[in-house]
């Protein structure tokens, strides 16, 4: 695998950019030991892919409703990472919302949401992200028979527009990620 500086903006073509990010993604699935280190270059890999401040892979806690805990997260990710609760009611609204409609959900701090009430808005940028955000990509991760789970790319300053092809992309990467954690590929004890 090569390490590239800025990759994303080589491409001309989406195509070209989704072809390149999957093969990255099956590249470190199945020539990386199987570990932590393994599940943070993972989620490094899609953080890098789309220019975000920091990505991590989260599953719901079936006794708490208003929590997920972190499977996976970037390096850049503000909490301790890998097992880390974060809870709050706009964490909640996310999981709930998500029951809802399917495929990824592309909220912006700087446009409210009539999903959410205005604490769990606040909440949700605030403090529910483990630091505070400004825009996040919330793509549901749904394997067989275990809790559902979420791929959260997030920007924690300015505004961020997410394009089609980004939720196109990460809902791809989400249905890798859900065969994953179901074969007991990313090395995660539940």
């Amino acid at each position: 695998m090569n390490n590239k500086q800025n990759r994303r903006a080589q491409f001309r073509r989406y195509s070209d950019r989704r072809v390149t990010a999957l093969l990255e993604l099956h590249e470190i699935l199945f020539y990386e030991p199987v570990g932590a280190a393994r599940n943070m270059l993972l989620m490094n890999t899609i953080n890098e892919d789309y220019q975000t401040d920091r990505v991590a892979l989260v599953q719901t806690v079936s006794e708490k409703p208003s929590c997920v805990t972190v499977l996976s997260a970037s390096e850049k990710w503000p909490v301790s990472g890998a097992g880390t609760l974060l809870e709050g009611e706009g964490i909640q609204r996310i999981v709930l919302t998500h029951q809802h409609f399917e495929g990824a959900l592309t909220l912006s701090k700087f446009r409210s949401s009539s999903a959410f009430s205005i604490s769990e808005w606040q909440s949700l940028w605030e403090r529910d992200l483990g630091a505070p955000a400004s825009a996040l990509l919330s793509v549901p991760v749904f394997p067989r028979k275990l809790a559902p789970a979420f791929l959260w790319l997030v920007a924690d300053s300015g505004s961020r527009e997410w394009s089609s092809h980004d939720r196109d992309l990460s809902e791809e990467e989400a249905l890798m990620m859900a065969r994953v954690i179901q074969q007991g590929m990313l090395g995660i004890s539940r």
